[in-house]
């Protein structure tokens, strides 16, 4: 999921590593249980145009929906909301916020969105990219592993992992920026931050299965 911006990674290669590794969990879930699916959806974010058509086959299909959910992210009213808030903090880079504390805010609401312990989907997240690993190019596999071998999802069951999100943002940015202050704004705004994101997620969750048996149909 990525909120609209002048800065937003889909135009801007240089901020796109740094983006992409901390908003993993919204694009697993809604490609969840379709592991092919998973994946591409997963390396969205982490592979070049030119690097996809040497990808396995199997996973062209979930980075074009990596690319549909952002485009429907970016047109959401109610994650405009959400970068209203953090721009206080953040400014212009509001949209990356958003983007990262929409996985905070699914973790909250977890037993509202997915059946499964939290726990249990993480460690099969990492199997399943363990698995794939070997198939992804250098850089995308690099981060990966240290993605699973960092445990990266379960920063998003606290603000204290949150803060270290967001200083690990502060380390990679190339510029003026302090994304820690985002997690006092996400305290003093909590209940109006979450009321958006669980309209929007109902939105994403719904305009998701309708991409995916549309995909679905024009197979059979």
């Amino acid at each position: 999921m990525r909120g609209k911006g002048k800065h937003s990674t889909h135009n801007k290669g240089k901020w796109n590593g740094l983006y992409a590794r901390m908003n993993f969990l919204g694009h697993l879930l809604l490609a969840h249980p379709d592991e092919n699916l998973m994946v591409g959806n997963y390396l969205g974010d982490l592979v070049h145009k030119k690097e996809v058509p040497f990808l396995p086959e199997s996973y062209h299909l979930g980075i074009l929906f990596h690319r549909f959910i952002d485009h429907f992210t970016d047109q959401n009213p109610s994650v405009d909301q959400m970068n209203v808030l953090m721009r206080e903090a953040v400014g212009k880079y509001a949209p990356v916020a958003t983007d990262i504390i929409m996985d905070y805010f699914i973790h909250q609401n977890w037993q509202d969105l997915h059946h499964e312990n939290y726990q249990i989907f993480s460690q099969k997240v990492y199997q399943i990219l363990s698995n794939s690993i070997s198939s992804f190019p250098t850089a995308a596999g690099d981060l990966t592993a240290k993605m699973i071998q960092g445990k990266w999802l379960q920063q998003y069951q606290s603000l204290e992992g949150m803060e270290d999100v967001m200083r690990r943002m502060n380390r990679k940015a190339k510029f003026s920026v302090d994304f820690t202050q985002c997690i006092s704004l996400i305290i003093k705004h909590e209940a109006q931050i979450n009321d958006h994101f669980t309209s929007f997620y109902k939105e994403i969750d719904a305009a998701s299965q309708d991409w995916i048996n549309l995909q679905n149909a024009v197979k059979s």
